[in-house]
């Protein structure tokens, strides 16, 4: 009977070594296309939730973000103040309550009543551009890109959109 020889044992030992090492690369690369895209869904999903609510609100008078959003402004203001107009403060059609959306650090926020102050809300993170632009005396624009580092690359989202206030 004979055996297996050394010069057989040591090309079946790389051969297997190759694949595995495939098999992991393999893996690796999988892992890091399912992270980004995980994330840039979970962003454009968040940046969908944002600027839904603060276009239209929420929905529900008992909901969380208030009872509308700028389509129902009476009157409304970009205080020249913020950087690069990252903050408007505006009068709510249905209560006459002033709210405001502003950009502090990278969170969005909400703040339904501006008078009463610790009742702000965080509405979305890693935010690095939020912008209000009257276009007209009826609209507003808006624009809003969020961003997160993902294996060493950055994934972003921006939307924009023109709010037409009702009121």
């Amino acid at each position: 009977m004979r055996g297996f020889t050394i010069v057989e044992m040591i090309l079946a030992l790389v051969l297997a070594g190759l694949l595995i090492a495939g098999g992991i690369s393999f893996y690796m690369m999988a892992q890091t296309a399912w992270k980004e895209g995980d994330t840039q869904i979970r962003l454009q999903r968040s940046a969908n939730n944002a600027m839904e609510a603060m276009t239209r609100g929420a929905g529900s008078s008992l909901d969380v973000w208030g009872r509308a959003g700028l389509r129902e402004a009476t009157s409304w203001s970009i205080p020249s103040t913020t950087p690069a107009n990252s903050q408007i403060i505006f009068m709510d059609g249905i209560d006459g309550t002033t709210r405001s959306f502003y950009l502090q650090g990278s969170d969005l926020i909400y703040d339904p009543d501006t008078k009463a102050s610790g009742n702000e809300i965080v509405m979305t993170e890693n935010v690095t551009t939020l912008q209000f632009q009257n276009s007209s005396s009826s609209r507003i624009a808006i624009a809003l890109t969020l961003a997160e580092d993902v294996a060493s690359r950055t994934m972003s989202v921006s939307l924009n959109t023109e709010v037409l206030l009702r009121n």
